[in-house]
């Protein structure tokens, strides 16, 4: 048995070689084959995918890069350490949370139900969760699936409210409690598009609903074992212990440190899983396994009210075109987590990306990178010229001082206190956040972060005001 082991332990590297010159050998015969190999060689190919890599080491967070065209694996890689404390490294067995790559799943689970009758994708979301309010106007689940509600991102609400994401525990309870609280929408469903997690939030709610079961266990029965994800699941309690999750990061001020999404939410995200099971998923709806229809509505993509289709589609994928190429992709961003995955049908190519580190590339540019060395560089197209800066407006001082005062928002359940210091005006917020405003025009204001805030009068006196970001617009805080 001793010398048996001996002899094991011999042939593993040998063993880690051959696969490493099998791999290359089926990478080689594939570019070939495709007449790939023409145009650049398997080395500058094989070096230009090791160069995404280059930055990660032993003293960085890292990620997994997989490529497979055919259902056949041909390129894969980690790179950095899953745990910088412990100091152990990124393997095939690491896990990774996906951001809303995750969305997919909860999108399939729905489909999966309009298919066998059990709802309708243009039922009123209402007529599942009467909580929401009535705008006026029907939200229908399309319009959860297409991100052309309307609904506020409950996250970004949360951001106003002082209170971001990664800040505090937050459950889907609490997440349901934002979105039912809010008393008007970004826009009128169906007339716009608007990427909110809200959105998906509720989707998982109605999956719930009409299960009769939890999400968690909807999809692992439905989806995630049929598929052959047999290690893919839920981050749905931030608290359990999952052997393999790596540790997520950022940089701050030169120096990583830890940045993990400590919430319950899911379904909007939070599923965590391996490149290679997200390459068999792909392979999956690839070879029909899911049924033409199911993949019919998967590709179907959003139209608003006035005709015009916008790229996101029903199974929470964007279909756009990458150097004449068809793309079939999503990008994930959670916490320190980052992903992408993407399908090009043209080449049966599939790729999947995952990094626990938020100070890299943006995932889409990682994603681009990756589809250049495929797919070849874009043609750079002429862009126009940027608009000229405004000029600085500033307001009188006895107009500085009629903001002065305390403000409470119902929507964003916090407070503000509106101060002027020296020549400008401040925003107080708890916890202990002071926010400097800078006059744009009169009675509109932005800060450095992109939050804009207008004052709102009647018969010129102040009666409050209203906050926008991104992704939840003209929240309203009133004068106290």
């Amino acid at each position: 048995a001793l010398n048996r082991l001996k002899l094991k332990q011999k042939m593993k590297p040998k063993i880690n070689v051959m696969k490493k010159y099998f791999l290359a050998g089926l990478f080689a015969v594939i570019l070939i084959s495709s007449g790939y190999a023409q145009s650049r060689s398997l080395a500058d190919t094989l070096k230009q995918l090791d160069s995404l890599f280059i930055h990660w080491n032993t003293s960085t967070p890292g990620g997994s890069l997989s490529i497979s065209r055919g259902g056949k694996i041909i390129y894969h890689k980690t790179g950095g350490m899953a745990d910088l404390e412990h100091h152990i490294a990124i393997s095939d067995e690491t896990l990774f949370e996906a951001g809303s790559v995750s969305k997919q799943f909860t999108a399939t689970a729905i489909l999966m139900l309009a298919e066998e009758g059990k709802l309708s994708l243009d039922d009123d979301v209402r007529k599942y969760i009467p909580q929401l309010p009535d705008y006026g106007s029907k939200i229908t689940i399309k319009h959860l699936l297409w991100h052309t509600s309307g609904l506020k991102d409950w996250g970004s609400v949360a951001v106003i409210g002082g209170w971001p994401r990664t800040t505090r525990a937050y459950t889907q309870d609490h997440a349901r409690e934002i979105i039912y609280r809010q008393k008007t929408l970004n826009f009128p469903p169906g007339t716009e598009y608007s990427y909110s997690n809200s959105n998906y939030t509720l989707l998982t709610t109605l999956v719930e609903i009409i299960s009769g079961e939890s999400f968690a266990s909807f999809t692992k029965k439905r989806i995630l074992d049929p598929v052959g994800m047999k290690r893919s699941q839920w981050r749905d309690d931030f608290r359990k212990i999952v052997p393999n999750r790596s540790v997520a990061y950022e940089k701050e001020r030169g120096e990583y440190k830890q940045n993990m999404p400590f919430e319950y939410t899911h379904g909007h995200s939070a599923l965590l899983t391996t490149t290679q099971e997200l390459l068999t998923w792909l392979q999956y709806w690839s070879t029909g396994k899911f049924g033409e229809s199911l993949l019919k509505l998967r590709e179907t993509q959003g139209i608003t009210n006035d005709g015009k289709t916008i790229d996101y589609a029903l199974g929470a994928v964007r279909i756009t075109k990458v150097n004449g190429y068809r793309e079939v992709s999503h990008s994930g961003a959670t916490a320190g987590y980052r992903a992408w995955l993407a399908y090009y049908p043209e080449k049966d190519l599939s790729v999947a990306y995952l990094s626990n580190d938020g100070s890299t590339t943006p995932t889409s540019a990682m994603g681009k990178k990756v589809a250049e060395i495929f797919l070849g560089k874009e043609i750079a197209t002429n862009t126009k010229d940027p608009d000229p800066k405004p000029q600085p407006f500033v307001p009188e001082s006895a107009t500085l001082k009629s903001y002065e005062g305390k403000y409470f928002s119902e929507e964003a359940d916090a407070y503000f206190t509106v101060q002027v210091k020296g020549n400008s005006l401040t925003l107080f917020r708890n916890p202990a956040t002071t926010l400097n405003l800078t006059a744009v025009e009169a009675d509109k204001f932005t800060t450095v972060n992109g939050i804009q805030v207008e004052f709102k009068r009647s018969k010129n006196k102040v009666t409050g005001f209203t906050v926008s970001v991104e992704r939840a617009r003209n929240i309203v805080f009133n004068k106290l």
